[in-house]
């Protein structure tokens, strides 16, 4: 019993040797780089927040702009949510009316929209309220994300064939 239990360990070792050694040689030849993805960890934020230093000031007139910004864009989202079903409904009929779905989609498109329009104002008011040195922090950080999603996308694949 003890034989045949040592025996499997052994096997199972050897296994996993000769599956890990290439992914470690492929490893080694890329610098390491691929093992390094972007991850945004609770310290990095930690970091960003207290490079911030947001007043309590801010802090409340960047959640008065998220609340207000909640709230216009609610009944948006109850209207697409809506016009999904009716969608829903058109696209899987026994006929499709091409006419009533291309309706549908410029309305769905109007609506998404009118969502993007109402965010990206809020993020411009937020960033008024932020002082010239709080955007460059943060200007720095989404530059660093950016930089590591780019560098993420130059790491060769083990498997080219299924990424391209």
């Amino acid at each position: 019993m003890k034989k045949t239990k040592r025996i499997r360990m052994i096997t199972v070792i050897i296994l996993s040797l000769l599956i890990a050694v290439p992914a470690i040689m492929y490893a080694a030849e890329q610098g390491g780089t691929w093992l390094k993805p972007c991850i945004i960890t609770r310290w990095d934020m930690f970091k960003l927040m207290r490079d911030l230093n947001i007043t309590d000031q801010q802090e409340t007139a960047i959640k008065d702009i998220e609340m207000q910004t909640a709230n216009d864009i609610k009944p948006i989202v109850q209207q697409m949510n809506d016009l999904r079903k009716q969608m829903s409904a058109t696209f899987l009929s026994a006929e499709i009316d091409t006419a009533q779905a291309e309706i549908q989609i410029a309305a769905m498109v109007q609506l998404n929209s009118q969502i993007a329009d109402k965010m990206l104002h809020a993020k411009l008011q937020e960033a008024q309220v932020l002082t010239p040195e709080q955007r460059a922090t943060l200007l720095a950080f989404t530059n660093e994300i950016d930089q590591c999603v780019e560098d993420w996308k130059q790491i060769p694949s083990l498997f080219p064939d299924l990424v391209h």
